[in-house]
């Protein structure tokens, strides 16, 4: 499932697209694994962007570094799920 997903992509309207794919996605009935995996990169997200100064990186730069650093999508999934499960 991760394979797909374009991390290299520059965007200025990064927020924009994030809230349209949440309104399209809000209202339909999701697998629950699939939902707490949203909640876990969104999680993710905000953690960095609160951790964020002038001079460091941004969430995209944060995933394509760790990318590089050889981590794979199951790596990514194991993250976020100890995340979600240790309430940070």
């Amino acid at each position: 499932m991760l394979n797909n997903i374009n991390t290299r992509k520059k965007t200025e309207d990064f927020e924009e697209n994030i809230e349209k794919i949440y309104k399209k996605y809000a209202s339909q009935d999701i697998d629950p694994a699939y939902n707490e995996l949203w909640n876990g990169f969104v999680d993710l997200i905000e953690y960095i962007q609160n951790l964020r100064e002038p001079g460091e990186m941004s969430p995209i730069e944060a995933v394509n570094l760790m990318k590089d650093l050889g981590m794979t999508n199951d790596d990514f999934k194991t993250i976020l799920l100890a995340s979600m499960k240790n309430g940070n």
